[in-house]
């Protein structure tokens, strides 16, 4: 008999029940995505050049690093301790060459929840052959 009603108790009114849970869960996703904050900030760029060619276009020294997060972790943050490498090592011809940014960090010196991106987040270089090469 207790049984029917608890049972009873959890169903009596259920829509309303049911549409309450909704919105709390709706208000509480407003409120945590609205305290996300985003930061910017410049970080050297490294880029690692094949061997037997030589880049003709222009090469950026920095990109932007794009962290997105909570307020109160952003803080905390170390920006310098997030590198940023596009390599190129294994260009084997002349032409325009795309490589992703790579972002490097130690996930343990960040101990906040966090995304990070850079921009752009392709490089794109154009290399020609260096005269007396040992690669055609």
């Amino acid at each position: 008999m207790k049984m029917n009603d608890v049972t009873r108790g959890l169903l009596n009114n259920w829509p309303i029940k049911v549409l309450s849970l909704f919105l709390a869960v709706l208000i509480y996703t407003i409120i945590h995505f609205t305290s996300l904050v985003t930061r910017e900030v410049e970080i050297p760029l490294r880029v690692i050049h094949p061997e037997y060619y030589t880049a003709a276009s222009t090469v950026p020294q920095q990109v932007t690093l794009i962290l997105k997060g909570d307020d109160d972790d952003m803080s905390a943050l170390r920006t310098e301790a997030v590198n940023a490498v596009a390599d190129f090592s294994a260009v084997d011809g002349e032409g325009v060459h795309e490589r992703p940014i790579t972002l490097l960090y130690d996930n343990e010196l960040f101990d906040v929840d966090f995304s990070a991106s850079s921009d752009p987040s392709v490089l794109k270089i154009y290399y020609e052959n260096i005269e007396g090469g040992g690669s055609q």
